[in-house]
């Protein structure tokens, strides 16, 4: 019950690149409602209606094909009945059997991932039917998960003036690392401020350190990316942000293995050795968290009168 593999027409889409736009500088300040009606009014742009009208032709003319769940045998056997000859891609998780099959926690926690490309060959006669075809062996990505008490992901990245970035430069100090949350949050600018109360109680004795990753991508048109830079910009300026902001691609290692560990957007808290000590940290529950690790109750003196 821990695997969950299925089966599909390998098909091949066109591609299709989206129409050019810059981000309004003022973007991370609006409202939310103020996101929405520019998403809207972006929408009905000449330009983006064709580029829609062209996705649904290319769905249209590439359709979903066959697509199957995979029943997984106790000796290993993958079974699916009636499939017809044509190219396929396998692919799913592997969970965690302890726990909930159907939970977001076993989606959170996967220990595999499959995505194997075979083929179902032409038959020659109306018996060939009914022979198994062998795919071969199907190989097992391991999930590198991210849990607490294990390493921090390496995170390089550089700052908006083009100095580096690096975790491990903050080691000895507790960091609590922004793997995308303000800029994900519905009111950035609302939970900015709780992070700079929390800052100004914490770093000036070195104790926290804050490091913001803001997402990005290798593959946005440059009008976009510096736009998108000058929003960012824009909002580090107005919300007067003093502590370590940078920039990590989507395609950047540390960024994808946090998305598969379902920690991307999230926060998270580094211990001064580089493990982390919490993650998923909540917004209510942060403060909470913070003083917890950071100023945790003294151990009694057992030569104390008070000690056990």
């Amino acid at each position: 019950d821990h695997v969950d593999l299925a089966i599909q027409t390998a098909v091949k889409r066109e591609t299709l690149e989206s129409p050019s736009f810059e981000m309004p500088e003022t973007y991370f300040v609006m409202t939310l409602e103020e996101k929405q009606q520019w998403q809207q009014e972006l929408m009905q742009s000449p330009a983006w209606k064709e580029y829609r009208k062209k996705m649904e032709e290319s769905l249209g003319r590439s359709g979903m094909g066959f697509h199957e769940s995979v029943i997984v045998d106790s000796d290993g056997t993958l079974r699916v009945e009636n499939v017809p000859p044509g190219d396929y891609l396998l692919s799913g998780s592997i969970g965690d059997p302890k726990l909930d099959r159907h939970s977001a926690e076993w989606y959170q926690n996967r220990l595999g991932r499959v995505a194997y490309p075979f083929t179902v060959p032409e038959v020659a006669e109306e018996t060939d039917y009914e022979t198994p075809v062998d795919i071969g062996t199907v190989t097992v990505e391991p999930e590198e998960t991210i849990r607490v008490g294990q390493e921090a992901p390496v995170v390089d990245m550089e700052r908006f003036d083009g100095d580096p970035i690096r975790l491990r430069d903050f080691l000895g100090s507790w960091v609590l690392l922004d793997c995308g949350f303000v800029m994900a949050s519905e009111d950035p600018g609302e939970f900015i401020e709780a992070l700079k109360t929390l800052y100004a109680e914490f770093h000036p004795s070195r104790q926290l350190e804050i490091l913001s990753v803001m997402p990005g991508s290798k593959s946005y048109a440059k009008s976009l990316q510096d736009s998108y830079r000058k929003a960012i910009l824009y909002f580090l300026k107005t919300k007067e942000i003093r502590w370590p902001v940078g920039m990590l691609s989507y395609e950047e290692e540390a960024l994808q293995k946090a998305a598969y560990s379902g920690l991307y957007p999230s926060l998270l808290l580094v211990d001064p050795d580089g493990k982390i000590a919490a993650q998923k940290i909540k917004p209510e529950e942060l403060q909470e968290t913070l003083r917890r690790h950071l100023s945790p109750d003294p151990e009694p003196d057992p030569a104390s009168p008070h000690g056990p």
